[in-house]
């Protein structure tokens, strides 16, 4: 088994080589003055990781900056923020739960999604006569309820997008 150097001595090297990003740690790391790993997440995992921004040295904005900036940019869910934190206004972490320790309660906090229950969200969809789940994402924000655009991602209650829009009912 490879052994490598310490988080921060290898963090420390990469920095000082001017490493930007981790497509170009990950060309370059044979190269740094130190045992570094090509996957440092995978190594480093318990013992310091938290994200390619901070190990290169870059700056992150604080919790309720990037909190802001993902509203904003309409991130209900974990899988919109992972999709969208790169493109956000705002220097945001792609782990915002391991980043924030401190201030962290939950996605559903950071997100401030308080979405209606999925008994109300189902029944306005029946109404709605929504036929496939392409047509739910096209109209989801003009039902008469707070509907997540993935509820799948959001109700525990989820089974399947036929039965969410009522196309199993005999």
């Amino acid at each position: 088994m490879k052994t490598y150097d310490s988080y921060e001595t290898v963090r420390q090297c990469a920095i000082q080589a001017g490493f930007t990003a981790a497509h170009v740690y990950q060309k370059q790391y044979k190269k740094l003055p130190c045992r570094a790993p090509i996957h440092p997440a995978h190594i480093y995992r318990e013992s310091g990781w938290v994200g390619w921004k901070p190990f290169l040295g870059k700056e992150i904005d604080s919790y309720d900056v990037v909190q802001q900036c993902a509203i904003a940019a309409g991130c209900t869910t974990v899988v919109d923020y992972k999709h969208m934190y790169k493109d956000l206004p705002c220097n945001a972490p792609s782990a915002p739960n391991l980043i924030y320790q401190d201030d962290w309660e939950s996605w559903k906090d950071f997100l401030s999604t308080d979405f209606d229950s999925y008994e109300l969200v189902h029944l306005a969809v029946l109404e709605a006569d929504i036929l496939t789940a392409r047509d739910y994402w096209e109209v989801y924000k003009d039902l008469p309820v707070n509907a997540p655009s993935r509820p799948y991602n959001v109700y525990e209650e989820w089974t399947n997008w036929d039965e969410f829009l009522g196309n199993n009912l005999v």
